[in-house]
């Protein structure tokens, strides 16, 4: 039996930084939560790293092992695509649809063209980690495209 790939926005451990030092903190919340045990058997869950900030080289290769010797894969999303994804696109336009708040969308949206690259971008990312075998686990609206990206990349 293979591995569960979990796919969230968010992983369950957060980046930290102050004055060029940091620490990867719990995430709170009921997935983090309740999901965690999952990481135990040699699964992995991927998502975005939880800083849009400019790291070093350096300190990005450190938070990256950090995040992999927990069972997580950090996903880099650019602020320029992040902001619009997240703030207009899922927060903006999704989450009001899918609770009954139409009255709150706006008349006008943006947003799209990140939301699909971001999707893009973590299809990607899960291509290069997943094996024949594994189950993919995508939670929330964030990543709506991805089944179909997924299906487009033909992975076993």
């Amino acid at each position: 039996m293979g591995r569960t790939l979990l796919v969230s926005h968010r992983l369950p451990f957060s980046v930290a930084i102050k004055e060029q030092q940091y620490t990867l903190e719990s995430s709170v919340g009921g997935l983090a939560t309740g999901l965690m045990p999952l990481l135990q058997d040699n699964n992995l869950w991927l998502g975005w790293n939880g800083t849009s900030k400019k790291l070093t080289d350096g300190m990005d290769d450190e938070i990256r092992t950090d995040f992999q010797d927990q069972g997580c894969i950090p996903i880099d999303f650019p602020e320029e695509d992040h902001q619009p994804f997240l703030t207009e696109m899922c927060n903006g336009i999704i989450w009001p649809l899918y609770h009954y708040q139409i009255g709150n969308l706006p008349l006008q949206f943006s947003g799209w063209e990140e939301y699909v690259r971001i999707n893009k971008k973590v299809a990607d990312t899960i291509a290069e980690a997943a094996r024949p075998g594994d189950m993919v686990w995508i939670h929330d609206y964030h990543f709506q495209l991805l089944p179909q990206m997924l299906r487009d990349l033909n992975l076993e």
